[in-house]
């Protein structure tokens, strides 16, 4: 009787320890749909079509519906730039969409293309209006990314955006106003589902 206790408890214990291990092992890894991640930083982004550099608060939030799938909102506000009379008095920029992942680990690289808005005005408003005004402007945007994710909360982040925007209605000056930005720093994750 003394050896069938000594199994049945050498056999619970394993158990125990086998349902702790696979535990680990899937906190482990934090790339897997179910994943949460946001971010805010300062951007610093170029202009193609002028000598201009402009500053952003940009932030994003995705949520991983599928292994190599992600849903992505992103926004972007004007901080101000590198020129006493910038293209842009204000600009304010959103953009949603997918992106795909390819991952290794807690290694994650994405690219994606999304559809946009911006609601801007323009320091030199040269409009058939001939009236500073703000003006809704559709955009889209396409990134490239990477982001390395060091714990169950905590990632860090680098990502080049390049942002298409031309402005309608605009006389006597070039209405393209695309950019290229950079956005890194550390973001903040949650997985939703054990």
């Amino acid at each position: 009787m003394g050896k069938t206790k000594v199994i049945v408890l050498i056999a619970i214990l394993s158990s125990v320890m086998v349902s702790a291990q696979e535990e680990a092992a899937v906190e482990k890894y934090y790339v897997r749909p179910g994943l949460i991640t946001s971010t805010a930083t300062i951007s610093p982004s170029i202009m193609l079509n002028r000598n201009q550099i402009n500053y952003y608060v940009t932030g994003f939030w995705q949520i991983r519906f599928h292994k190599n799938l992600s849903f992505r909102g992103e926004g972007h506000y004007l901080t101000g730039g590198n020129k006493d009379i910038p293209y842009f008095r204000n600009n304010g920029r959103a953009h949603f969409g997918v992106e795909y992942h390819k991952s290794v680990k807690n290694f994650d690289s994405y690219i994606g293309f999304m559809p946009g808005f911006s609601i801007l005005q323009l320091t030199d408003d040269r409009s058939l209006a001939d009236e500073q005004m703000l003006r809704f402007v559709p955009t889209f945007s396409a990134n490239i990314g990477v982001t390395y994710y060091v714990w169950k909360y905590f990632n860090f982040f680098a990502n080049f955006t390049y942002l298409n925007t031309t402005v309608r209605g605009v006389t006597q000056t070039n209405n393209r106003a695309d950019e290229i930005m950079l956005s890194a720093g550390l973001g903040f994750n949650i997985n939703a589902k054990k």
